[in-house]
């Protein structure tokens, strides 16, 4: 019987994995890897990763145990023929997993979070360990398909299907001959089925959901104050807003077909206006999110150069770049800027444009305003991606509507004051400049419009200065 042993966490790691939907079974390997050098600091071909598939509430999981190859050596040369077994194998195998919260096992937290529906496995620092791991009284009864780091038998699998094919091929023409009694060339058919894959819908692009958000602010008269996209994070974006009440804040993000609520957080009341944090992840049920992909080529240079050309032609102040590099494992590149209320919506279609032209997907948006409202910090990353077989959701929303999202108002027109003759006579007499918007409702200035199922939709500012919507059949 083989001996068994518990790897301590110390010397490995656990990452659980959402699994797509549409994610083909020999793409796994790859999804895994390409989310792993995200995740893991130090993921590299130095490490040796045991991948397990689970159903969590009806949602599939991958677990990946990541450990150094010269660790992993160690345990073999230690405990020759041994099975391992990491504590979070074996308690994410039994049944009532799920039903479990996280509970402190050795060095480690493991269990089912209800309320977020996700699977932890999260080391805990400065903690003392006794020599003796508490589950090891369990190994003996704990089944291999618990196990890990187990010796891949692929090849000598491969090597048996071949032999078995060559038989078969002998036995096929030993038939034709005896059959014929002479030697004749026997036609051996082939068909090849080719499976018609499926057109892949990803997400929407981060600037495409940045406008289709603020849209849903303003229809509420509501400000952002910063605003965050990742792609890699459980919480997949960040909104910190203003003049936005928790039940009207619930009500406009339960409607959306590709985001969904996962939190309401921090409720502050300054002035007597609500302040809050949303918090919306993906619904992966509907929409993919592309693979990110090494940039192997040196065209990447003029590529992002490009880039920065068509930003500095906005006149926009770029901060700094962070080029793919050992570092991120050649993966992002990375840009911060500023702009300002004339070229921030112009900075977002150069973006677009960019990622469409070269095959790029932004990975992470982060964007706030200033106090003045006039001016926008914009940090993006963006990834090489495959599109072959796929595109981007389209959303109808306008980016004119981000700067508006983000408090900036536009300044008003001056009117022009024709003087006659006759008062040009009395020099001391003040004339008064009236104000006059651009384009005007009963004089209310109009700062966008956007037309639907239900007809066009425009936004104005009233007297007091609020955001109002006016529905124009």
């Amino acid at each position: 019987m083989k001996t068994k042993r518990i790897i301590s966490r110390k010397d490995h790691e656990i990452y659980f994995i959402p699994r797509p939907e549409d994610l083909k079974p020999h793409n796994t390997k790859r999804h895994v890897f390409d989310t792993l050098s995200e995740l893991h600091p130090v993921f590299s071909s130095k490490c040796q990763v045991d991948i397990k598939s689970f159903l969590f509430n009806k949602k599939r999981w991958f677990m990946a145990s990541v450990i150094s190859a010269d660790v992993l050596s160690d345990y073999k040369l230690m405990y020759r023929g041994a099975s391992f077994f990491t504590n979070t194998s074996i308690l994410a195998h039994e049944k009532d997993f799920i039903k479990s919260n996280p509970v402190k096992v050795d060095d480690e937290l493991i269990g089912f979070d209800s309320e977020k529906n996700i699977p932890v496995s999260i080391p805990l620092e400065n903690t003392v360990l006794n020599n003796e791991q508490s589950l090891s009284c369990k190994l003996s009864n704990i089944p291999s398909r618990c196990s890990v780091f187990r010796e891949s038998k692929t090849k000598w699998f491969n090597a048996a299907i071949i032999a078995c094919l060559a038989v078969l091929v002998m036995f096929i023409f030993a038939s034709a001959y005896l059959n014929t009694g002479i030697a004749k060339p026997v036609d051996i058919i082939t068909k090849y089925f080719e499976e018609k894959s499926e057109e892949i819908i990803y997400f929407p692009s981060a600037v495409s959901i940045l406008a289709g958000i603020s849209e849903i602010i303003l229809s509420e008269n509501g400000v952002i104050e910063n605003w965050q996209l990742n792609e890699n994070a459980f919480q997949y974006i960040t909104i910190q807003c203003s003049n936005v009440s928790a039940s009207a804040a619930y009500k406009l993000f339960s409607e959306l077909d590709y985001l969904v609520l996962q939190d309401i957080q921090n409720v502050n009341y300054i002035d007597g206006k609500p302040q809050l944090t949303v918090i919306l992840n993906k619904k992966q049920d509907y929409f993919s999110l592309p693979v990110s992909l090494v940039i192997t080529n040196n065209k990447f240079i003029d590529e992002f150069a490009e880039l920065t050309s068509l930003l500095k032609n906005l006149n926009i102040e770029i901060f700094s770049e962070i080029l793919p590099s050992v570092i991120n494992n050649s993966l992002y590149y990375s840009i911060s800027f500023s702009a300002n209320e004339k070229n921030i919506v112009s900075s977002m279609e150069v973006l677009d444009d960019f990622c469409e032209k070269y095959s790029f997907n932004i990975k992470r948006l982060d964007v706030s305003a200033e106090t003045d409202k006039k001016t926008f910090p914009v940090t993006c990353t963006l990834s090489s991606v495959d599109l072959q077989n796929g595109r981007f959701k389209i959303l109808d929303s306008k980016n004119e509507f981000i700067p508006l999202a983000f408090g900036y108002k536009p300044v008003e027109a001056k009117r022009k004051i024709f003087i006659t003759e006759e008062k040009r006579k009395n020099p001391e007499e003040e004339y008064e400049i009236i104000s006059e918007p651009v384009e005007t409702i009963n004089m209310i200035k109009i700062i966008g419009s956007i037309t639907d199922a239900d007809g066009m939709k425009i936004y104005f500012h009233d007297n007091e200065g609020k955001i109002t919507i006016r529905n124009k059949q």
